[in-house]
């Protein structure tokens, strides 16, 4: 879904809960989702744990997306 640029996302918050999203942007996107599927699931109460174990579990990322929103 990447075009292979980056793309810029402004955070409309300050302080501790920025970093707390920019952190979560970092870990769901090592879980393997792309770009605007980081940004949403970081935005919204995705169960980054839920993420994981679906991860090591193997389920597609297209599935996890459906299950964590």
């Amino acid at each position: 879904m990447t075009t292979g640029a980056t793309a810029v996302r402004v955070v409309d918050q300050s302080g501790d809960g920025h970093d707390i999203i920019l952190w979560r942007v970092d870990q769901f996107r090592r879980l393997g989702f792309g770009d605007d599927d980081v940004w949403t699931l970081a935005l919204s109460q995705a169960d980054l744990g839920e993420a994981r174990r679906l991860s090591h579990a193997g389920c597609p990322t297209e599935l996890a997306l459906r299950i964590l929103l």
